[in-house]
């Protein structure tokens, strides 16, 4: 936490509750939708009830979540329920689309099209 730039500079704004100095800071852009929602406790950042995790860490987060190859849409899902960070979305999608594994294996949830059934001649 101390080695990421953006939360050594959130910190202090977190804690003063300064909301306008966020604005003066380029890196903090990403930060302003969900300012009000931070929290510093006890060394660890939050969002609500969320971890937010520093740069340094993300890749391997998202590595972590995704040892099952559970897929994009429940790799988020189990991401958001316990941790953000600015561009989880495309961090995901980005590590799930090189993923070599799932690449390789056919996807089991495609279904045989519908066919048709034939017309009764009569009742």
């Amino acid at each position: 936490m101390r080695e990421d730039q953006d939360l050594r500079k959130l910190i202090p704004l977190i804690q003063a509750g300064n909301h306008p100095a966020r604005k003066s800071d380029p890196d903090l852009a990403k930060y302003t939708l969900v300012f009000c929602e931070l929290s510093y406790i006890e060394g660890v950042v939050t969002r609500g009830h969320q971890l937010v995790i520093p740069k340094s860490l993300q890749e391997q987060v998202i590595s972590i979540c995704y040892e099952g190859h559970l897929g994009i849409v429940k790799t988020k899902q189990l991401l958001r329920s316990r941790v953000w960070f600015s561009g989880i979305e495309k961090s995901v999608e980005r590590k799930i689309a090189s993923c070599i594994l799932c690449q390789a294996s056919p996807n089991s949830c495609q279904r045989e099209p519908l066919k048709m059934s034939p017309t009764p001649n009569g009742p």
